[in-house]
């Protein structure tokens, strides 16, 4: 647990769920009141990501790249510039 140095009285507890054990991390979090708002999920753009929601009101946001995706492959589009 690593301490807000912002709210020093609200426990800061980040969840990183990468890895083999996802789901023990995810129950460790759990314990410490940390609620799960979107579990990892890989995106069409090679990112995975997840969001927890702290005891002390803190939103937590965690991104990993896993793959390397060309924007045409995922269905990008490029801008056409404003004139």
């Amino acid at each position: 647990m690593i301490a807000n140095q912002s709210a020093p009285s609200a426990p800061v507890v980040p969840v990183l769920a990468y890895g083999e054990d996802a789901e023990g991390r995810f129950a460790h979090a759990k314990r410490f009141s940390v609620h799960i708002i979107s579990p990892p999920e890989n995106l069409p753009f090679g990112v995975r990501h997840d969001t927890a929601h702290d005891p002390g009101g803190h939103w937590w946001t965690f991104s990993q790249n896993v793959a390397d995706v060309g924007p045409h492959e995922w269905g990008a589009v490029a801008a056409t510039p404003r004139s």
